[in-house]
This record gives C-alpha cells, structure tokens and sequence, in this order.
C-alpha cells in the first residue's frame, strides 16, 4: 500500500516545486504590485476613499492588505501545482511529436496564428447567422412568388375587364349607329321617330 502511494506522493511534491511559469507568474506579478503599490499607498487609498476612511477605517486598511497577500493567492488557488501540471503536459507534447506519437486528446493546431484561432470560433456564430438568412431568404422568395401569383390574378381580371369595357363600348356604337340609321330614316319618313324603337 505504501508503495502505490510513493509515486502519487512524487507526483505530488513534483507539482508542488515551482517551475519555469510559477516562477516567472511570481516574477510578473512582484514587479506589477511593487509599481502598483508604490502608487497606492493606504493614504491615497484614504483619499480616493473618504467615506470608507472616515466610517470604516479598518476595512479600508483591512483591504488594503489584502492587496499585498499574492502569496496567500497563488495557494488558495493551487496555482503552482496547475503550473507546473500544464509544464508537464506541454513538455509531454513536445516529446511526442519528436517520437512520432499521436496527442492522447484533442489538441488545436499550434501553427494557426492567434487570427486565425479566433475567427474559427466565430464560425458557429457565422452558421447560425447563415442559416438564419437562408430562412429569411426562403420566406421573402415565398412572399414574392405568392406577389407574383396575385399579380398574375389580378392582370387576368384587368385584362377581362377591359376586354368586357371594349365590348361594352362597341355594343353602344352598335346602338348609336342602329339609332343614328333609324333617326335619318324617321327624318326622311316623315318627321318624326318611332317610340316603340326603344322599348
């Protein structure tokens, strides 16, 4: 039993040494707090603050603290063991790929450009945008080819009506001509009209 809890606990102490990133992590953030809190000195702190200066002093002052507890940070949140984990895998990568071996997992390709990896995951959003304009695409053809048949109807009826007018219109020069013959003849006739022309 001890000796299956061995490597774990070599595991262990091995993610719990710092590496290369815990190290320069620590390095990066020492520089921004020092150039941070040489300009936040609790009196500046104070007077961006008053309210809280003068009600809470010891909040502000406990706040302030707490700025300058990075160390307290990094354990909380098991930092150096997820440092040096991921110098783990990305040293295992690399000797992978110098052995020929095939990544265990899915893996993004390392010679995309920072660009190009975030316009692939802008893709999905471009697809459903896509989709989203076929739909609306669909629905305007649509509308329009149902436009197109009521416009065919209603030209059909025009067309009809017109043609129903032009014959109308010829009917009534039909009746004038028929009434213009009878008049010229009354008139030669005698004077006068026959009523019963028209009933």
């Amino acid at each position: 039993m001890s000796k299956r809890r061995q490597p774990q606990q070599m595991q262990s102490d091995k993610l719990q040494q710092e590496g290369s990133r815990v190290k320069r992590l620590k390095g990066a953030f020492q520089r921004g707090l020092v150039n941070t809190l040489k300009d936040s000195s609790y009196p500046k702190l104070a007077s961006a603050f008053p309210a809280l200066a003068e009600k809470a002093p010891d909040n502000l002052q406990a706040a302030h603290e707490q700025t300058q507890e990075f160390d307290a940070i990094i354990e909380k949140y098991d930092v150096v063991a997820k440092l040096n984990e991921l110098d783990t895998l990305i040293n295992e990568a690399i000797e992978n790929k110098r052995n020929g071996r095939a990544p265990s997992g899915p893996t993004v390709g390392t010679h995309l450009s920072p660009a190009v990896r975030v316009r692939s995951k802008a893709v999905e959003a471009r697809l459903q945008e896509k989709a989203r304009l076929l739909e609306e695409l669909d629905k305007v053809e649509s509308d329009n080819k149902n436009l197109k048949v009521e416009l065919k109807a209603k030209k059909q009826r025009q067309r009809g009506l017109e043609t129903d007018l032009i014959n109308m219109v010829k009917e009534l020069q039909q009746v004038e001509e028929f009434l213009q013959q009878k008049l010229i003849e009354s008139v030669s006739f005698g004077g006068y009209l026959d009523c019963n022309l028209f009933n």
